[in-house]
């Protein structure tokens, strides 16, 4: 085995390999792990790149060395390179992770092919869209009936039966031919975090839609209009429906481009895509939205054996009262604003707030894994991917760690577990997108300290610790680590805020932080303006056009940037970010109002709001009473805030307005107005009154979402 993982092979008077040897490495890092093995064989061991800052969980009870190195390169996707007599060094394998990237590349590629299919198969449902096929849909959607009104939980499949309907429409239809235009290779390399633009006339940040994708919107306008009949004739009430293909009055005959966007949000993932449609003033006729992914078909799922005689059931592993305190911070409901902050004991508050001297992978990971193996006569040689650090905790229970830990991994699709030959081997099944979002211990160390010297996380505190890593929100390891040494508001700074704007504000000067009137985008890093470029073009950018009044169309509809192209950012910013735009900073200090939020019967966590924009929901209770699945405000706590607002100009009319913020609640939770502090107090019963006046004559703002339409119970 030996002889496998080394790319040299070995020569005259090798080392002892036959020797045994006894490991336990709990968390450790490649270098902890390679010295313990030097200082146990005598022989020189070293890690690394990658394999140095990989963290292991190796238990190794009398085997022989051979087969310890063997096991912790196949753990390591590696190898052991001999650098001469007597020393040996552990690497990433290159071709094994050139063969890892392939398979990940072949499973997304599966996952687009599958989709066609099933496109294929809904298409040839309606090969031809005659008169009798839109009057059939037609029926089909009068007896769809009204979509679930609890809170968003749909245990009756409506929403799976709107989306196929929608997709039989004829723009629906459309979509998925233009889709298939692409191939599934090419859509397995559609970037993350950054939405990709294809247009009939594309800009300078746009790319050509591919051949024969106006082919496929050859048959749209006839069967669009065949369609507006039957919506004319059996949905009249849907008849000036523009979204989604539903209805254009006729105007899909202007249409003269079209445009795809496409969003992906992880590797693994499929595509959001969005097909535009738009005349030649820019104005959008419709918009139609396509998830490309792989069905989901619960018939197909392949059915569990049941053996003839069931397994004896394994024992879960007992763990310290410490193990199952951490891991409870990392299974509890942050946004609930119900859920109790788990308890963190005194013990529990030394290991978190030192994650140097005792690695978050030591105790109930390490300790569950390893109690398993023993348990089962096994030794472990694992590399842990920190994304799955919840699986490990939601397997902990009253009893200990589940004995099924390893079943529950394998279900998380992110580690790759071997079991055999007395050997349990764990290695990363996506080492790349495990090394982006592994947790700096010495920069986690750092913002724990500035975190418990100051009671809270602060933005500047929060924002250094973001440019370790691009994917940071990701690992689970700070949050849990936050509400262990403060409460459940601690880790919201991380939480809450723009990533990229975090990371944007990390790499300002102090001066810049403060207060910059006009800092010009020219003077920008590199680094930064790619930060910049992934907020104004990446998947939920939002850009706000200047002193533009919406223009009037010859039908009497009025056009804005909201319902034009312009509101793409790749065609309001078709040549890239300009560089003589700028950006203004403003730091702030103010009180604002912890509202604790509830829809339905499901708790939504904390919000923060000013006294005004809270005033509007709190009024509008009357206009919702009798409605059991409005948002309720149902406690309140003062705050103080610290908020850096952004306003990016880019041209005389482009403009993007984003913000930072860092909270810390400074009363007790409280049902009642009277009892926030008097200037708080003042402050929202005047609001509350002004905007009942407001309601009462007739104005006022309706409110809808997680940020608004409350019937609130508080006065």
């Amino acid at each position: 085995m030996l002889l496998a993982a080394l790319v040299i092979p070995i020569q005259a008077d090798p080392p002892d390999f036959d020797q045994r040897i006894s490991i336990d490495a709990r968390g450790a890092n490649g270098k902890q792990l390679t010295d313990q093995l030097s200082q146990k064989t005598g022989i020189h061991f070293e890690a690394r790149d990658e394999a140095i800052a990989d963290r292991y969980v190796v238990y190794i009870e009398n085997a022989p060395l051979k087969d310890a190195l063997a096991r912790i390169a196949e753990a390591e996707t590696g190898e052991w390179v001999r650098l001469g007599a007597n020393s040996y060094r552990l690497r990433r394998s290159p071709d094994k992770i050139a063969a890892a990237r392939l398979a990940a590349h072949a499973a997304l590629v599966k996952k687009f092919t599958k989709a066609f299919e099933s496109y294929r198969k809904q298409l040839a449902e309606r090969p031809d869209f005659s008169d009798e096929a839109a009057q059939k849909l037609a029926h089909e959607w009068r007896h769809l009936g009204s979509p679930p009104n609890n809170g968003g939980m749909d245990f009756s499949g409506y929403w799976e039966r709107q989306n196929k309907l929608q997709q039989a429409v004829p723009v629906g239809r459309a979509f998925m031919r233009v889709i298939m235009c692409f191939s599934p290779e090419q859509l397995a390399t559609v970037p993350i975090e950054r939405k990709t633009v294809f247009s009939t006339s594309p800009t300078a940040v746009q790319l050509a839609l591919p051949n024969g994708a106006m082919d496929a919107l050859i048959d749209l306008t006839r069967e669009q209009m065949t369609w507006e009949d039957a919506v004319a004739k059996y949905l009249p009430e849907q008849a000036n429906m523009g979204w989604n293909g539903m209805a254009t009055g006729g105007h899909i005959r202007n249409v003269t481009n079209a445009m795809i966007t496409m969003s992906r949000w992880g590797y693994g993932s499929g595509i959001q895509a969005q097909l535009i449609l738009s005349d030649n003033k820019g104005r959008i006729v419709t918009e139609s939205y396509l998830n490309v992914d792989e069905p989901y078909d619960r018939e197909q799922q392949p059915a569990r054996p049941t053996p003839e005689t069931p397994p004896k059931p394994e024992p879960d592993i007992p763990l310290s009262e410490v193990d199952t305190v951490l891991a409870k911070m990392f299974t509890y409901n942050t946004w609930d604003a119900h859920s109790r902050t788990p308890e963190a004991t005194e013990e529990a508050r030394a290991i978190v707030a030192d994650p140097e001297k005792y690695d978050p992978l030591s105790t109930f990971v390490a300790d569950g894994m390893i109690g398993i193996a023993r348990q089962r006569q096994e030794n472990v040689a694992a590399v842990i991917d920190e994304r799955v650090i919840g699986s490990y905790a939601y397997s902990v229970g009253k009893k200990g760690m589940s004995a099924h830990l390893f079943d529950n991994i394998r279900n998380w699709g992110q580690q790759t577990v071997n079991e055999g030959s007395g050997w349990l081997v764990m290695r990363l099944k996506e080492p790349d997108q495990a090394d982006e979002v592994r947790c700096d211990r010495h920069a986690l160390k750092l913002m724990l300290d500035a975190a418990l010297s100051k009671g809270r996380l602060t933005l500047d505190d929060a924002a250094a610790y973001a440019l370790t890593s691009e994917r940071f929100n990701e690992n689970p390891i700070p949050d849990a680590y936050l509400t262990a040494l403060l409460d459940k508001q601690g880790p919201r700074t991380l939480q809450e805020n723009d990533k990229n704007l975090l990371r944007f504000y990390g790499s300002l000067d102090s001066t810049e932080r403060t207060n910059a009137e006009h800092l010009a985008l020219s003077r920008l890093t590199s680094f930064q303006m790619e930060l910049l470029e992934k907020m104004v073009y990446g998947n939920y950018a939002n850009l706000q056009e200047d002193n533009n009044q919406p223009e009037q169309d010859e039908d009497g509809q009025y056009y804005g940037m909201w319902n034009t192209t312009a509101r793409e950012p790749t065609v309001s910013l078709g040549n890239g970010i300009p560089a003589n735009g700028f950006v203004k900073i403003t730091l702030a200090k103010d009180q604002a109002i912890l509202a604790h939020m509830q829809y339905g019967e499901w708790d939504q966590g904390n919000q923060v709001y000013d006294p005004q924009s809270l005033a509007w929901m709190m009024a509008s209770r009357d206009m919702q009473q009798g409605n059991n699945f409005s948002w309720n405000v149902i406690g309140l706590r003062a705050a103080d805030r610290t908020q850096v607002t952004f306003e990016f100009k880019y041209t005389d009319k482009v403009s993007q307005f984003l913000s930072l913020q860092d909270v810390l609640p400074t009363t007790k939770e409280t049902p009642f107005v009277e009892k926030l502090p008097d200037d708080l107090r003042k402050a929202l019963q005047k609001a509350i009154d002004d905007a009942k006046k407001q309601y009462a004559q007739g104005g006022g703002v309706q409110y809808y979402g997680g940020f608004g339409g409350a019937s609130a119970p508080p006065r």
